[in-house]
């Protein structure tokens, strides 16, 4: 990494690792530390995240055995699925994509429609006897029109 930081990209460390310069990636760790050094508003961004990180450390979640079971009890099913139906990583992928591939195949059917007349549309194919400005993709090729083998 270069060796300046920019307080963007310390933002980006702090939101990421935490205060804590030990956290942060070493490469970076020196870049960042001379920041804060020399920037009033790095070091105010740092202490804001410092607190933040007190506050999250200070939260404490309690969890009870029978909630804990079943939550642990349901993962382990969703583990043990796919390999149980024999679909493995396929079955999940399908999972996954299921309910949104119909929105991928429509834009993928636009974007191929978009392609054809972009190069259907050639301006030198225009006074060949094309209908209402647009060639026929029969008479058309990428290249340009298509001319019978006897010419």
């Amino acid at each position: 990494m270069a060796s300046s930081m920019s307080l963007a990209r310390l933002e980006q460390l702090v939101a990421a690792y935490g205060a804590d310069p030990e956290r942060w990636p070493e490469a970076e760790r020196g870049p960042a530390l001379a920041l804060v050094e020399r920037s009033a508003e790095a070091r105010a961004r740092v202490a804001e995240a410092r607190r933040l990180d007190r506050a999250l450390d200070a939260a404490r979640v309690t969890v009870d055995e029978l909630s804990l079971a079943r939550v642990t009890a349901k993962i382990q099913r969703r583990l043990s699925e796919p390999r149980a139906t024999g679909g493995g990583w396929l079955s999940f992928l399908a999972g996954a994509i299921g309910p949104t591939w119909s929105r991928g195949a429509a834009l993928a059917s636009v974007a191929l429609l978009g392609i054809l007349v972009g190069l259907s549309s050639d301006p030198s194919l225009m006074d060949n006897g094309a209908v209402d400005g647009i060639a026929s993709l029969s008479d058309t090729s990428i290249m340009g029109a298509i001319s019978p083998w006897s010419e």
